[in-house]
């Protein structure tokens, strides 16, 4: 438990911090980070997730490149209400 507690921390400090004080002595703050098992080491998955992570950024770059679907310009017309119950309504309260 405080070992999750300890990965938790830079995230969720105030709350581990409380928690860790009501199960252990002294103060999360000053517990040592944990380290990484090497039993727990997956060469394939790291492969596997270093290759999504190739993938979604030369998507990435390729949407950047083409302005194709940015998220900040659209090149959709403006809405104009040609319905004629809008054409009754001032400007203003649309």
């Amino acid at each position: 438990m405080d070992k999750i507690l300890r990965l938790l921390h830079p995230i969720m400090p105030f709350v581990t911090e409380e928690i860790f004080g009501q199960i252990s002595e002294g103060s999360i703050v000053t517990a040592e980070y944990p380290t990484v098992n090497p039993a727990f080491e997956d060469l394939a998955a790291h492969t596997g997730v270093e290759s999504l992570k190739d993938l979604i950024r030369a998507v990435r770059n390729a949407r950047a490149g083409t302005g194709f679907l940015s998220p900040t310009a659209s090149n959709a017309p403006a809405r104009k209400d040609t319905h004629p119950a809008a054409q009754n309504v001032p400007a203003g309260t649309r």
